[in-house]
């Protein structure tokens, strides 16, 4: 809360500007001069120069709870789904297929493109973890996999280099 404090915003209300913003990201990206009247924002005849040469910049969204599943099924182009392997999470990532078959929209091989994106932790945990996890997420229809050291108590650049180096080995990258 304390960051929206600051800025004078209402965290209550983040879900509904994030939407406001998505859709103003994608006007200006796509139209050379955009009027736009929201709740939060307001833009008269103002455009980016130059404009991204590609028009749809993916807009990829994390949370958990069903109210920011439902929104990212409506809005994002991709998810950062923020859990791991195991029953709560294959019951949040059915979830999200509802909602973004409610969406008219899939995760993969049907509808408009939904990429997901979890991030596997490095933690203490050893290549053959990796690997069971990354099939996991696979298995769930992921379209990406992030890998994190930071949780696994190395220390300097070159340890997490190397810790990054062995993931990529097991994942025949």
């Amino acid at each position: 809360d304390v960051e929206y404090e600051c800025l004078g915003e209402d965290f209550h209300k983040r879900g509904r500007r994030v939407e406001e913003q998505a859709r103003l990201l994608r006007e200006l990206w796509s139209n050379e001069l955009v009027t736009f009247e929201g709740d939060f924002d307001r833009v008269i005849d103002a455009g980016i120069n130059p404009r991204p040469v590609r028009k749809n910049i993916p807009l990829w969204f994390g949370g958990n709870e069903d109210v920011a599943l439902r929104r990212i099924a409506r809005v994002a182009d991709g998810w950062f789904p923020l859990f791991g392997m195991g029953d709560k999470g294959a019951a949040r990532i059915d979830r999200m297929r509802e909602y973004l078959r409610e969406a008219g929209r899939g995760i993969t091989g049907y509808g408009p493109y939904f990429g997901m994106d979890p991030m596997l932790q490095g933690g203490d945990r050893g290549p053959q973890e990796w690997a069971a996890e990354a099939e996991w997420w696979k298995g769930h229809e992921a379209t990406h996999l992030s890998f994190n050291s930071m949780t696994s108590g190395r220390h300097g650049a070159k340890a997490h280099i190397e810790a990054i180096k062995k993931f990529a080995e097991v994942m025949d990258l």
